[in-house]
């Protein structure tokens, strides 16, 4: 238990030490153009990495497994339908079993019924941003959770 709460706070520290970081998966190039501006307006000095594909997501997301990087993002922010053969879901999946402490949001213009169906009902949603979507309400949910993530949880 104690090593448990060392590695915690090592964590913790680690994370508030580095500038805010997000990975974007997206294939819609307008939409990236919109994200940028929306997240540059949230932090001017966010540093944000942005893939087409679940497949690229997920070969970054490797490295930091592979070079034991317990949270690489502040958030990440996944379209569900991309280029390849994985999806947004998949990259959500993969961040809940290798980076628990990374928020994901999820965004589609899948309509709500139809994302809770795919997620399955005894699922824990993601948070979900439907497409279209607005700027200003992309920026409140985004920002939101940065805030969320950088201060931690009040108790």
């Amino acid at each position: 238990m104690f090593q448990s709460n060392v590695e915690l706070l090592e964590r913790k520290q680690a994370t508030q030490q580095r500038e805010r970081k997000v990975l974007v998966v997206e294939d819609d190039v307008e939409l990236i153009t919109i994200l940028d501006r929306v997240l540059k307006t949230i932090d001017p000095n966010l540093t944000t990495d942005w893939v087409t594909s679940a497949e690229q997501a997920a070969a970054m997301l490797e490295e930091h497994v592979r070079n034991r990087e317990f949270q690489p993002y502040d958030l990440i922010l996944a379209d569900i339908f991309l280029e390849g053969s994985c999806t947004g879901l998949d990259v959500w999946k993969m961040c809940q079993q290798y980076f628990p402490d990374v928020p994901v949001v999820v965004t589609s213009a899948l309509p709500v019924d139809k994302f809770f169906a795919a997620i399955g009902r005894d699922t824990i949603s993601p948070p979900f941003l439907a497409k279209p979507f607005l700027a200003k309400e992309c920026k409140q949910v985004l920002e939101g959770i940065l805030n969320y993530s950088k201060s931690g949880p009040k108790h």
